[in-house]
């Protein structure tokens, strides 16, 4: 069992049964928990986006393997010729801070290492001035204080002042520094940075020094270490990588921190959040402070069961942090949201590639316009101190600096992901402008091209703090742009009066054609209908015309056969009138024979009128021969 107190000095005082730590830290956060710890016994186990520290340790479960990993490395620390150096690497949101500070170093105090039953431990971030602030830190922690501040300004002046920090009871002096990416992402000075590392290197590597020096670092900043080979080297000699917890741990983190308090929580709701972490839907994070807002919301219903419906409406971690976001923001005056914007726009900035990047400032370089720093500074204690945490305050000297502590918020807030959005755009618009006016002047102005009205449309969402980033070249190539743009549109006035005035003209004449083509059409559709008829007569008379031809060609037919027979009868009466004569002329010698018979002998070739005309004739031939 540890023993923690807090002396005069603001220093954190573990006591074990063989060790005694003392902690250092530039950082504030931990004694507001550990006061509000003490003056309130429902006071939440969650830590929240909060790190939990050393004064929480007894509200931190879930990574046992992890931290007898990281002893079990320091233990090492006692082969010779070894650097004592730790390095603790993983995803942004993972927990690291909270292993070093509730875990480790408590660990440290519970199972002591030999000969490092005393210890000094010293905890800082690097902020903007990594080095000012490591100096900050030695002279706090020295007993009694220097006369002669600890200044350092060679590699080897940190292993010289070491003999100021071990009194005659240390016998170790641990530097943890926290969040080792800032040096990455401020904007300082270089050279100060490469004396800060080469001095802890070089501390850490001396073969008779008491001084370790213990990392935390985002993965995704492990490339950037390559600019420095020894401390690329060493940093991965000595990592120890953050795995994620198995469901075992996760379920322990949930339930283990209220297990000796009044409240419990349901199977279901555990179920439901240890399944968000398996699917990655939360970072361990995110699901901390997602249980501590449930503790308040317990807190103030204490009857309220955590059912499946209730889970529904309260929705997962995800729609649990935006709504706290907004409601902190909806909580601001609009001064103080319209400063809030103004300083998200200095803390996260975008590169050239349009990658967001999150430098650490001073808080003199937050004002802005007419932004007195006071009100700068309690917005920032606001944003610092509430359930959000998404600004971060590094204690330095002679003044604070401020990060941005939860960059995944400008993926989970739409309001910050929708002003990311915008910066991004903004931010194109002006790589497009700083080409385009280089064209344009290498071009030597040439007004082709200037922009048109498609892009300088775009000038109207264009924020106004961009447009002092433009150069002077740039503004005149849009000036010019929006000059021939003006000119342009007068010019298009003109023209579209001179076409309106064609176009009546037009219309009248189109009017005029249109009654033309009307009268040619009804014209043309009674030479039609006439055409039609005439066609229709045509063709009945070719009709008639043909019948007529058959019939005269059926009568011709007829004619030549009543020809041929009239021929054939004339014939055949000729052959009678013969046979007559004959007959006639034969009774004349001879005897004269009947009208009887000679009727019988011409019946065949004899029509009656013949029969009758020869028998009239043969009676008055023999009464002229009777005498």
């Amino acid at each position: 069992m540890l023993d923690l107190k807090i002396d005069s000095r603001g220093q954190t005082i573990l006591s074990g049964t063989l060790s005694h730590l003392v902690i250092t830290a530039n950082d504030r956060h931990g004694l507001e928990q550990f006061n509000l710890a003490n003056s309130n016994s429902l006071h939440c186990p969650y830590a929240g986006f909060h790190p939990f520290t050393e004064r929480d340790s007894l509200h931190f479960f879930g990574q046992t393997a992890l931290i007898q990993q990281l002893w079990k490395k320091i233990q090492k620390w006692h082969t010779p010729n070894r650097t004592r150096f730790l390095s603790l690497i993983g995803p942004s949101g993972s927990g690291k801070s909270s292993v070093i500070r509730a875990g480790l170093i408590p660990e440290l105090a519970r199972r002591p290492l030999e000969q490092w039953r005393y210890l000094r431990v010293l905890i800082m971030q690097p902020g903007s001035q990594p080095l000012a602030t490591l100096n900050h830190l030695l002279n706090q922690a020295t007993t009694p204080r220097p006369l002669d501040p600890i200044k350092i300004t060679q590699a080897d002046d940190l292993l010289n002042y070491l003999p100021k920090l071990l009194d005659a009871y240390t016998e170790q002096v641990i530097l943890y520094v926290d969040q080792w990416e800032q040096l990455y992402h401020s904007q300082q000075d270089p050279v100060a940075t490469t004396l800060f590392i080469n001095s802890l290197l070089h501390a850490a590597s001396a073969a008779h020094s008491r001084f370790s020096v213990i990392i935390t670092l985002d993965s995704e900043a492990l490339a950037r270490l390559q600019h420095h080979a020894l401390l690329y080297q060493t940093c991965i000699q000595n990592a120890v990588l953050m795995t994620p917890l198995s469901l075992q741990d996760v379920h322990q983190a949930i339930t283990a921190p209220v297990k000796n308090t009044e409240f419990a929580w349901e199977a279901v709701m555990v179920r439901h959040f240890i399944n968000e972490y398996k699917m990655r839907l939360c970072t361990l994070a995110e699901l901390q402070f997602t249980l501590s807002q449930l503790w308040q919301r317990r807190q103030k219903n204490p009857h309220q069961a955590m059912d499946d419906l209730t889970l529904t409406h309260i929705g997962g971690s995800k729609a649990i942090i935006e709504r706290s976001l907004q409601q902190h923001y909806d909580q601001l005056t609009t001064e103080e949201q319209a400063r809030f914007w103004r300083i998200i726009s200095q803390l996260m900035r975008l590169d050239e590639q349009g990658q967001p990047t999150y430098p650490v400032l001073r808080l003199s370089q937050l004002c802005y316009g007419m932004d007195r720093q006071v009100d700068i500074f309690l917005l920032l204690q606001r944003l610092h101190r509430e359930d959000w945490q998404l600004i971060r305050l590094v204690s330095e000297q002679p003044e604070l600096s401020v990060q941005i502590s939860r960059p995944i918020f400008f993926d989970q807030w739409p309001l910050l992901r929708r002003w990311q959005q915008q910066q991004q755009q903004c931010l194109l618009l002006r790589q497009v402008v700083a080409y385009d006016a280089q064209q344009w002047e290498r071009s030597q102005r040439a007004p082709g091209y200037l922009w048109t009205t498609g892009r300088l449309a775009l000038l109207a969402e264009f924020p106004q703090q961009y447009r002092q980033h433009i150069k002077a070249a740039q503004e005149s190539f849009l000036e010019a742009s929006q000059i021939r743009q003006h000119r342009f549109k007068k010019m298009r006035l003109l023209l579209w009066a001179g076409i309106g005035v064609l176009l009546f003209g037009l219309v009248g004449e189109i009017y005029h054609l249109t009654l033309k083509i009307e009268t040619l059409y009804v014209a043309q559709s009674e030479l039609n209908r006439y055409s039609d008829t005439l066609k229709q007569d045509r063709d009945f008379a070719f009709e008639r015309a043909f019948q007529a031809q058959l019939a005269t060609q059926t009568l011709q037919e007829e004619l030549q056969k009543a020809r041929h027979e009239t021929q054939k009868l004339w014939q055949d009466q000729q052959e009678a009138q013969r046979t007559l004569d004959e007959l006639l002329e034969s009774r004349l010698n001879q005897r004269k024979p009947s009208a009887q018979v000679l009727a019988r002998q011409c019946a065949t070739y004899c029509t009656p009128e013949m029969l009758s005309a020869t028998e009239s004739k043969i009676n008055r031939q023999s009464q002229t021969a009777k005498p």
